[in-house]
This record gives structure tokens, C-alpha cells and sequence, in this order.
């Protein structure tokens, strides 16, 4: 499965041609073999680095997580924004001139849009910076009023966000 994006969304989609169950294949599959790994933190990677690497940081996981839904004739979309993860300080507010530190994915399907984060999903970084994989079902198409508690969208060319 690790030699292309379309053969791993080929087997996928030997197994269905339901679109909920396509996407939950996707995020199953990376879940279960892509490792986070802050060597990738600088590195813009494809699909197929990822797949060969079997590591990435959150980038690395969306673009495979994109592609794959993409190969699958699924709407998909990455967002880039900021995220309350690891090394958030409570009461910390996140500033417009900051680079986004995150990437998560909205996936349309039956006529809406879910919101689902494979690299949150996959496992947590600890306090020692430690990476435990530990699969977390709550970043699978999560309510947009749940996860705005810790994901943040950022989009650049939005002249709204300089009025707050």
C-alpha cells in the first residue's frame, strides 16, 4: 500500500463505493500507519513522501488524507489554521501576524461538510515531546461546535479577520 496514492485508494475502494465508508477507510488506514514526527515540521511533503515515510506532521497527513479523497472523486479541503495542541499555554491568544501551526481537513459528503483531523486522530505529542499513538475517534467528522474549542481556520486573504 506504501508504493502510491492510487493503489492504496484502489484497495480502499475494493471494499465500497459508499462514500461515508470510503472516507472512514482513508482515515483508518492513515490513522493506523502514519506516525507523527517533528523532523517533518519544516518540510513541505506529498503523498507519496508520506507513504514511503510513513511519518509526517499534520501538513503531511492532510495532503495525504486531500489526495486520497481526491483519487476517490471526494470533495475535500485542507484547512490551515491554529490549533490548541501540545504546546498551547492556557489563556494564550492566537495572533493574526502568526504563521498557522496547524492542518485539518473538511470533507463534503451527503450534501454537507464534516470536519475531520487524521493527525489528531492518529495519536498526542506529550509533555516530553513524545509522540503516543492512540487512535481518538473524536476528530472524525466532529462538529464544527466542538472543534472550535481547539481548531482555529485562517485564511489570509479574509479582510474580516483585521476588524477583531
Amino acid at each position: 500500500m506504501r508504493n502510491s496514492a492510487q493503489q492504496l485508494i484502489n484497495y480502499i475502494l475494493s471494499f465500497s463505493d459508499n462514500d461515508l465508508f470510503i472516507i472512514r477507510g482513508i482515515y483508518i488506514w492513515i490513522t493506523n500507519n502514519i506516525i507523527y514526527d517533528f523532523k517533518y515540521s519544516n518540510v513541505h511533503m506529498t503523498s507519496s513522501e508520506v507513504l514511503r515515510q510513513g511519518a509526517a506532521v499534520c501538513g503531511g497527513y492532510s495532503t495525504l488524507f486531500e489526495d486520497l479523497c481526491k483519487l476517490a472523486n471526494i470533495r475535500v479541503k485542507t484547512i490551515s489554521g491554529f490549533s490548541k495542541g501540545y504546546d498551547y499555554k492556557i489563556g494564550s491568544q492566537f495572533s493574526l501576524t502568526q504563521k498557522p501551526d496547524h492542518a485539518w481537513s473538511a470533507v463534503h459528503i451527503f450534501g454537507n461538510w464534516y470536519l475531520t483531523d487524521v493527525t489528531w486522530s492518529s495519536g498526542y505529542v506529550d509533555e516530553y515531546r513524545n509522540f503516543v499513538k492512540r487512535l481518538n475517534e473524536h476528530y472524525f467528522l466532529t462538529d464544527p461546535k466542538h472543534l472550535i474549542w481547539t481548531h482555529f481556520p485562517y485564511d489570509a486573504n479574509d479582510s474580516d479577520y483585521n476588524r477583531y
